[in-house]
């Protein structure tokens, strides 16, 4: 399990698996959360969910369920669903789940799953 999430916001504020992180780049790597490069003492249990606060850059999780409450770049999760409060820039995909989000600047793909706009 590698998935990286990459906050644009300075400090921004991230929760995965309900646990709250603030940092520019938040990486997880095997069962361990690692914030601009310090590893976190909280060991993450499948599946993960991601909850970003606010905007963000790119977003690629392995498997889980993404929540963006404002604008990204690229989100991505192998499965899962989406969900994209704001717009994305780039691309968004998931291979299996339902994908929600307003404007998409980029391709917008699912392997089995429904895709809304709103």
């Amino acid at each position: 399990m590698n998935n990286r999430v990459t906050v644009s916001a300075s400090n921004g504020s991230v929760a995965i698996n309900g646990n709250s992180y603030r940092g520019n780049s938040i990486t997880i790597n095997g069962n361990k959360v690692v914030i601009d490069g310090v590893v976190q003492d909280k060991v993450l249990n499948e599946p993960i969910n991601v909850v970003v606060e606010g905007n963000c850059g790119n977003l690629d999780l392995g498997d889980g369920d993404i929540t963006v409450q404002g604008n990204s770049n690229d989100v991505k999760t192998g499965n899962g669903n989406i969900t994209v409060h704001g717009d994305i820039t780039g691309d968004v995909k998931t291979g299996m789940g339902d994908i929600k989000c307003s404007n998409v600047g980029g391709n917008v793909k699912t392997g089995m799953g429904n895709i809304t706009k709103g």
